[in-house]
C-alpha cells in the first residue's frame, strides 16, 4: 500500500484568529473526510512553530 504525507503549511509570522482558523479547517475537512471514508489512517494535529525544532546529526567517522 503506497504511504503519503500531506502537510498543511501556516504563515509562522502571525497567530491565526479564531475566524481564519474555522476558514482554514472549512477547506481541510473535505479531503480529511475523503480519506477517512476510503480506509485511510489520518492524524489531524499541529506542530510546535519550527524555531522550537531540534536538528540531530549522525556521527561519522570524521566527526569523532
Amino acid at each position: 500500500m503506497k504511504q503519503y504525507l500531506l502537510a498543511v503549511r501556516g504563515d509562522e509570522t502571525a497567530l491565526e484568529t479564531g475566524e481564519e482558523l474555522a476558514a482554514q479547517t472549512a477547506c481541510t475537512d473535505p479531503g480529511t473526510d475523503d480519506m477517512k471514508a476510503a480506509g485511510a489512517w489520518v492524524f489531524v494535529g499541529g506542530l510546535r512553530r519550527s524555531r522550537a525544532a531540534t536538528v540531530i546529526r549522525p556521527r561519522t567517522a570524521r566527526s569523532r
